[in-house]
């Protein structure tokens, strides 16, 4: 055979401008890949921006608002507070004195629990009723 046979250099013509396509399409994607990173790391940036911003705003609202919540958690120290241990200490001399309010009592004794007195034990010298 003869190396100089049209077939051949054909075949290598065809090889060399497949493997420059391949090369192009390489290329291609090389660029897409560093475009695709570039695009991620400006959308990390944006959003710790945007989280950042959220950051201070949501600071700036705690700090407006704890003012007032402090105001008010004052405010039902003072006169919530009281009134309710007081209501509940009524309730607990109330069922002292009928029994069959007791257990209607003890059905709500957890949910308020930090309001009840504890309840003095009974005279040695009382009567049984």
């Amino acid at each position: 055979m003869n190396s100089s046979d049209p077939q051949d250099t054909q075949t290598r013509s065809s090889d060399g401008a497949d493997i420059a396509q391949l090369q192009k399409l390489c290329e291609r994607l090389q660029y897409l890949l560093m475009l695709s990173l570039a695009s991620t790391v400006l959308i990390c940036l944006a959003i710790c921006v945007f989280m950042g911003k959220q950051y201070r705003t949501v600071q700036a609202d705690v700090e407006e608002k704890r003012k007032s919540v402090t105001a008010m958690w004052g405010e039902y120290q003072r006169n919530t507070q009281p009134l309710i241990r007081n209501f509940v200490h009524g309730l607990q001399d109330y069922a002292a004195r009928d029994r069959a309010f007791q257990p209607i009592l003890e059905k709500y004794h957890k949910q308020l629990e930090e309001y009840f007195v504890p309840s003095a034990p009974a005279p040695l010298g009382a009567a049984k009723e």
